[in-house]
């Protein structure tokens, strides 16, 4: 019978070779010349000397540096490429021991020992860039820990300026520690324990001889932390090198200064702070560990008192390694929460989780990890042929003679607040952040961006058709400036010189001859053929000539063009500033004339195509009416022409969600906190995640909005208002959740109030609204707005009456009021209706007087022509045309006016005006056939 015979694998192996190649102020044991001898030392690997290695080094001069040439090399054979070799190399330290030879004979010493070696000092060279950096070679200048503890930090040092000693090595290796696959695919899982905080009294008062153990166990192939030789300490203010904030989580439910005693005054178990263990997994296990964290988001550490009690046989006690059993006497469990780890670009939780009782079917639960597996990794099986020391026993299977410690109990736990305090550190982020680029990418992709300056074909006359559309462009700016600084105290002459300065101040002066030479370029190239530049002195002179006059005359031609009189419109049209117009939207849409807000905010977009902020507000408009396709419309447009546009971005990112296109929002929302990071951003994206129930990215983007503002109650009033402004319902009704949570206890806050109502009447709770402002009045009786607020509930019942107390009120107090504009147009609107034609005319006139627009000048009018004053009347209601000619209420009035004062034909033209715009207001339609009846014209339209 033939049996096949079974080949182990192949081990990948390199060559590590250590040189030493300098030193730096080392002093022997005298003052003089010394010889000193170099040694080398890694894990349990055997290093192969060079032939001068074993030579000693005549250091003769401490002062001096010394250059070892030839380098005092050392080889060692390592295994690669494997997860053990990769931690092997990490976990472990090359130690360099530097010693001084005395040659000198003793006579206790026997002749075959060779000299006599005295340790000087230990250098210790971390070879983690091999793996973390992906390098082959590491080479610098190490500190000599000296035998007396003294290092070459500073710290030990009486005199700063004196020079440390140091070593100069280099470490090489001939190939990669880590494949190309494990490098891009791979992670290294680095933990460090700090300590365990409020450790109780029954287990603080264990024997010295006994130690603590921690274990933390990461998904897939038995990898794991383990720390042993951890030791009772009772701290004091120096123990700790940071403070309880500095954790990035906190899951202790302790508050800070409960952590800072602790930290500070208590008993804890520490480790070795120099001590950290290295965990590589490769794309495998990495993947496991994503999929772990995504599941159940807890890794749990347990933590274990063990002592060790020695085997006791007939004759003397054992001395055999491994005969000794050791007995556990305390066991906890801390879940330490790495769900962070999952946010995109993370790599780093510096964390404090509480210790609870040892439960295994709370353990499952909890952390995935059955107590089963957790034992197996603390006692690994041992291969065939092994060590035959024995697993640990549980307390109840220890010896009879073995006294072990007390139990503790949940109890002591709990009473304690126990606390585990542990740094864990990924090479790599398991969920890689993305870039810049490709942010910027991936907004382009979904909204591609519009170029400012469209280019075309060019001709001679396209140039200059180009050059005298921006000479309209700037005219137009020009005359909206000139219109902003115009004094009526200062005469013409002086007002024009003012300008000119102030142009030539600002800078507004340079920037538009910037925008205006790209046309002209254009015009030199296509219409005059110049394309190279001109070196005869004559020659460029009596071209700039000719083309100065030729800019000139297109000047006056395009200026002519564009602000030429036409006699057929029966209003001349005033060119409204730009900031009025946006003004006339908001008073229009507070009006609840959606239409004509609508129509203004077109005009804005109009005046400004390539202005982003004008396509955002729109956009916003649009939400807050509910046309959230025209939205989604609007925003893209924004962001097509700016793409770092931050809330344009975020409007497209929630339309996006509306629509459940959940890729394309993600992607949206990525870009949004990337151009605009700021804590509302990262608030509305944790609502969005909220949404998805996507737990773990929301937890993420609420940590993320906290680092900009750490109180919850301002954090979600201030995204209420963003979400008020934009008004999505599934959105504004979470946030809104969150603040009552946020309130909770304090209810009656002023701020949340205010919001409250708002929120009330935007969902067209205006009964609700009431009820809330009419309770807070009763302790805020002094502020405005809240009087502005109920004025608006009262106003949304048609309660007349109440609505114009409550507005009166809000005006007669004292203080800022972000609603008194609104306030006073629907309040001299009420006054309109309730025939208080006096009042409302006085305060129509005090709003003209402050912001003009076409609907308080139709106010003044009708107010003055209800009290008979016919011609104060028909000049308002023509004012009002001039600042928009599509008002039909104002048309209507004119018609009543001129039949009033016999004027058949003006009546008739402004009737049909108003028909013709869709006057939609019965009773004025009613009152104006009426009185023309009774005129004797009649109406000029057919039945």
């Amino acid at each position: 019978m033939r049996h096949s015979v079974q080949t182990s694998p192949t081990i990948e192996t390199a060559t590590l070779v250590v040189s030493v190649t300098g030193v730096k102020a080392l002093s022997g044991s005298g003052t003089g010349p010394f010889p000193l001898s170099i040694k080398t030392e890694f894990a349990t690997y055997t290093a192969t000397e060079s032939e001068n290695s074993t030579e000693p080094i005549q250091v003769e001069n401490p002062e001096t540096p010394l250059v070892v040439e030839p380098a005092k090399s050392f080889t060692f054979e390592i295994p690669v490429h494997t997860k053990e070799a990769i931690e092997a190399v990490v976990n472990n330290c090359i130690s360099v021991k530097l010693y001084e030879v005395n040659d000198k004979p003793d006579k206790k010493k026997k002749k075959d020992k060779g000299p006599d070696l005295n340790l000087i000092g230990t250098t210790n060279i971390s070879l983690a860039p091999l793996a973390f950096e992906a390098v082959t070679e590491i080479s610098d200048e190490y500190a000599i820990n000296l035998r007396d503890g003294t290092t070459n930090d500073g710290a030990d040092n009486e005199k700063e300026n004196e020079t440390k000693p140091t070593l100069s090595v280099s470490v090489k290796l001939n190939r990669a520690l880590l494949t190309e696959e494990q490098q891009k695919g791979g992670v290294l899982v680095v933990t460090e324990p700090v300590g365990v905080y409020n450790v109780p009294a029954p287990v603080a008062s264990a024997p010295p001889t006994d130690g603590y153990a921690l274990l933390l166990p990461l998904p897939g192939s038995g990898s794991k932390s383990l720390f042993e030789s951890g030791t009772i300490r009772a701290m004091d203010s120096s123990s700790t090198e940071f403070t309880p904030a500095a954790c990035t989580v906190d899951t202790t439910k302790i508050s800070m200064e409960e952590r800072k005693t602790a930290e500070s005054e208590g008993t804890a178990v520490i480790w070795n702070s120099s001590k950290s263990s290295t965990v590589f997994l490769d794309s495998g296990a990495k993947h496991d560990l994503i999929g772990h964290i995504s599941k159940n988001r807890f890794l749990p550490v347990e933590l274990r008192r063990v002592s060790k009690e020695a085997s006791k046989g007939k004759g003397k006690q054992s001395k055999v390694p491994g005969d000794d059993d050791l007995v556990i006497g305390f066991r906890s469990i801390a879940y330490c929460d790495v769900s962070s780890l999952l946010y995109p670009g993370a790599t780093d939780i510096f964390g404090a989780f509480p210790c609870s009782e040892y439960v295994g079917d709370e353990i499952m639960e909890k952390s995935g990890f059955s107590k089963e597996a957790l034992d197996e990794l603390w006692n690994p099986p041992k291969p065939a042929g092994g060590s035959s020391k024995k697993p640990a026993p549980p307390p109840s299977a220890s010896k009879k003679d073995a006294a072990p410690p007390p139990p503790t109990t949940e109890e002591h736990l709990k009473d304690s607040n126990t606390y585990l305090i542990m740094k864990i550190h990924m090479s790599r982020a398991l969920i890689p952040r993305r870039s810049q680029q490709e942010v910027i990418a991936s907004v382009s992709e979904l909204i591609p961006p519009r170029d400012m300056y469209p280019k075309h074909a060019m001709s001679a006359e396209a140039a200059v058709s180009a050059l005298e559309d921006d000479i309209v462009v700037i005219a137009e700016q020009l005359l909206e400036e000139f219109r902003e600084a115009n004094d009526p105290s200062v005469n013409i002459k002086e007002l024009r010189i003012n300008f000119f300065e102030g142009l030539q101040k600002s800078g507004k002066y340079f920037a538009f001859k910037e925008q205006m030479k790209r046309s002209i370029v254009k015009v030199v190239r296509e219409k005059f053929g110049k394309t190279s530049t001109m070196t005869d002195r004559e020659e460029r002179q009596d071209f700039l000539t000719k083309l100065y006059a030729y800019l000139i005359e297109h000047v006056h031609a395009a200026l002519n063009k564009h602000f030429k009189y036409n006699t057929a419109d029966l209003v001349a049209p005033l060119q409204i500033e730009f900031k009025h117009v946006q003004a006339f939207a908001k008073e229009a849409e507070e009006r609840g004339d959606l239409e004509l807000a609508a129509t203004y905010h077109q005009e804005c977009v109009a005046r400004r195509k390539k202005n982003a902020d004008c396509w955002y507000n729109y956009a916003c408009f649009c939400l807050r009416v509910g046309d959230y396709s025209k939205a989604e419309e609007c925003a893209r447009e924004s962001v097509s022409l700016d793409q770092s546009h931050g809330p344009s971005l975020l409007v497209a990112a929630l339309v996006s969600a509306l629509h459940e296109v959940y890729d394309v929002a993600t992607k949206l929302f990525d870009a949004t906190t990337y151009y605009k990071n700021d804590s509302v951003t990262w608030t509305v994206r944790y609502l969005y995640h909220a949404s998805l129930e996507d737990e773990i990215n929301a937890e993420m983007c609420l940590l993320k909005a906290m680092e900009h503002e750490a109180n919850k109650k301002t954090l979600f009033l201030d995204t209420a208002r963003l979400l008020l402004h934009v008004r999505i319902p599934e959105y504004l009704d979470r946030a809104m959740k969150e603040l009552m949570i946020a309130f909770r206890g304090d209810e009656t806050s002023e701020e949340y109030q205010n919001v409250l109502i708002r929120y009330q009447l935007a969902k067209g709770a205006f009964e609700d609204a009431t009820q809330t402002a009419e309770t807070t009045l009763k302790t805020y009786v002094a502020n405005a707005e809240l009087w502005a607020l109920q004025g608006h509930a009262y106003y949304g019942t048609n309660n007349q009456q109440s609505a114009q107390e409550a507005y009166s009120r809000c005006l007669d107090l004292e203080g800022e009021n972000s609603e008194e504009a609104i306030v006073r147009s629907r309040l001299a609107g009420l006054l309109l209706d309730m025939k208080q034609y006096a009042k409302a005319k006085d305060l129509y006139v005090q709003i003209c007087q402050e912001s003009p627009s076409a609907l308080a000048w139709e106010g003044v009018g009708i107010a003055c022509y209800r009290l008979g004053n016919l011609k104060e009347a028909e000049t308002a209601l023509a004012e009002s045309n001039v600042y928009d000619s599509r008002n039909a209420r104002a048309w209507g009035y004119l018609s009543l006016v001129n039949l009033k004062t016999g004027r058949k034909l003006e009546a008739e033209q402004t009737y049909k005006y108003a028909i013709k715009l869709q006057l939609n207001d019965k009773d004025l339609i009613e009152e104006l056939q009426k009185l023309q009846t009774e005129a004797g014209y009649g109406n000029p339209f057919i039945d």
